[in-house]
């Protein structure tokens, strides 16, 4: 399970193999519930698999989803996954999706100010608040070897990003402005 708060002092809960939304108050009562339809799914692919949320800062809330494929890339030496963002209002209703095009599966999602930061396995990449592409980050080949990031999240202002890489167990801090790595 994954959650977020979101601005009106809701609790919003997904959970990654089962494809429901749920908000409740802070006393636990549960205030809406949705159920995440599959988006053009394929038959080799599985169920939508919501991967990780966050509240946006006008009252949406953000979710990171993905689609497992069997069919191996020889490529990108990986499995082929679908991922995109769903956006949902404060009472559970879906208000957007988008495909996404990124290397591997999608780890993690964290909302800024100027839009969204999405992670895989081994890059950063940033999306306006209208899901365009900015940029995108490779982590690896630089400084810090070959990194597995597991999770992000971002300061209140947007200008730092946090990274949780497994690979090597520690925490990196990204400028999103100047786009380095806060190193100490």
């Amino acid at each position: 399970m994954r959650f977020a708060l979101g601005q009106n002092k809701g609790v919003f809960i997904i959970v990654v193999y089962k494809p429901f939304l749920f908000k409740y108050d802070l006393d636990g009562n549960i205030l809406c519930k949705q159920k995440v339809p599959n988006k053009n799914s394929t038959q080799f692919e599985g169920d939508i698999q919501l991967i990780d949320i966050d509240s946006a800062t006008d009252d949406m809330i953000i979710v990171a989803y993905s689609y497992f494929n069997p069919n191996w890339d020889k490529s990108r030496k990986t499995y082929v996954n679908r991922n995109g963002i769903l956006i949902f209002d404060q009472n559970c209703n879906e208000a957007f999706y988008k495909e996404i095009e990124i290397d591997s599966k999608v780890r993690s999602i964290v909302a800024t100010e100027d839009g969204f930061v999405v992670a895989d396995r081994d890059s950063i990449y940033i999306y306006d608040k209208n899901i365009n592409l900015k940029f995108k980050e490779e982590m690896r080949g630089k400084e810090l070897g070959v990194v597995d990031i597991q999770r992000i999240s971002s300061d209140n202002s947007g200008t730092y990003l946090y990274i949780i890489e497994s690979r090597y167990e520690r925490i990196l801090k990204y400028n999103l402005k100047t786009r380095e790595f806060c190193i100490r």
